[in-house]
């Protein structure tokens, strides 16, 4: 907003608003009208630039709010490390309210989502979504029969009259699909259904890991010695906290490193405080395996209970692979591997009998002569 609102003077003015409580949503303003106080509410606030408001109007005549700078910070973090999501839970309020393709493999779009993203989809892989709801009219109807069918008995139980005599009322199979999922039946409830984001809004690009392994920077983060009592993370797992998440990784990928002396035994003066410091990427993507809950929560911080599991990798281990001096798609860039991808440990010579050389320097017994790999490699160009 340029200037100053006339709807704040409006609703200062007016006796009722429309706001709903049970809604946790974040307002944020502009400068200019920060500085004035002016989120656009009834009374003014002289706050952060985000605020998550608890009452518009309470019993003092305030607005009663929290600073949300946390949560948004969060959300712009994740946005900054181009982090590709995945949520294997599905969402949905009932079992046909969305489709799962379980035979689809994980990359695709109907293999990411509990509830597919139409709009994601191309015209093919659209085709094949309506061919897969198709194959499930026939268990819908049964579902829709037996759902009616318990209603009845229901209804005839109330009346007194033998519930195992009610014949299976018909269902209008057309208009029973039109109806919306999500909707309650009592008209009369006061509670919202949910109906979250896959991710709860984390993220609505849809970032590839190539994507997200080649344009993302190096993020700073520290390494945190293991917590007896933290299920999370196993024995051969490290925690890593980095963009105010937790984050976790492979424990061989941390050769030469220590993690993060909070607490040394010879006192605070001996202490190393570049200990656990080093830089890490997203190894694939980000499993969020607890969306955070928006309607009808009582946290001030719905994102305080979302579980985001996140598999890094220390950055030093793909560097070389990242600074190739060959072309891209050339048989060297091909054929070079110092490391492996993406675990970043060296190639175990007992298993391959191979040195950690790269492939394109080995050479290749042909009928009593020797040739470099990446010369085969350019003699059978497709």
């Amino acid at each position: 907003m340029s200037g100053k609102a006339s709807f704040a003077k409006i609703l200062q003015r007016s006796k009722y608003a429309t706001y709903d409580p049970s809604i946790s949503q974040v307002y944020s303003a502009a400068a200019a009208n920060r500085a004035r106080g002016d989120f656009g509410f009834k009374r003014p606030i002289q706050g952060p630039p985000n605020v998550r408001v608890k009452s518009q109007d309470n019993e003092l005549g305030v607005v009663e709010y929290i600073n949300a700078d946390g949560d948004v910070k969060v959300l712009q973090r994740i946005e900054e490390m181009r982090i590709p999501f995945d949520n294997k839970e599905s969402t949905s309020a009932n079992e046909y309210s969305s489709y799962v393709d379980k035979s689809s493999i994980e990359d695709s779009i109907l293999g990411q989502f509990g509830r597919p993203e139409v709009e994601l989809m191309d015209k093919q892989e659209f085709d094949n979504y309506l061919q897969r709801v198709k194959s499930l009219r026939g268990e819908f109807k049964e579902f829709l029969n037996n759902q009616a069918l318990d209603v009845a008995k229901k209804q005839a139980e109330l009346k007194g009259e033998n519930p195992d005599n009610v014949k299976t009322p018909p269902v209008d199979l057309y208009n029973s699909a039109q109806n919306d999922p999500y909707v309650l039946t009592e008209k009369d409830s006061k509670h919202l259904t949910p109906n979250p984001h896959f991710n709860g809004g984390l993220r609505y690009s849809t970032p590839s890991p190539i994507e997200s392994s080649k344009l993302s920077p190096s993020i700073p983060g520290r390494i945190l010695p293991n917590s007896s009592n933290n299920s999370r993370f196993r024995r051969e797992k490290k925690p890593i906290a980095l963009a105010g998440l937790v984050a976790s990784t492979d424990m061989s990928n941390l050769t030469g490193l220590s993690a993060t002396d909070f607490a040394s035994e010879y006192g605070q003066q001996s202490r190393d405080l570049n200990a656990g410091q080093a830089k890490f990427r997203v190894m694939n993507r980000a499993n969020v395996s607890r969306v955070p809950r928006v309607v009808n929560t009582s946290s001030d911080r719905p994102l305080d209970g979302a579980v985001i599991d996140i598999e890094l990798l220390e950055s030093s281990a793909i560097e070389k692979l990242q600074n190739k001096s060959e072309a891209i798609g050339s048989p060297e860039y091909v054929s070079t591997f110092e490391k492996d991808i993406p675990s970043g440990r060296n190639r175990p010579v007992s298993m391959f009998k191979t040195i950690n050389s790269p492939l394109f320097n080995r050479k290749k017994e042909n009928q009593g002569t020797e040739l470099k790999i990446s010369e085969l490699l350019k003699q059978h160009q497709f």
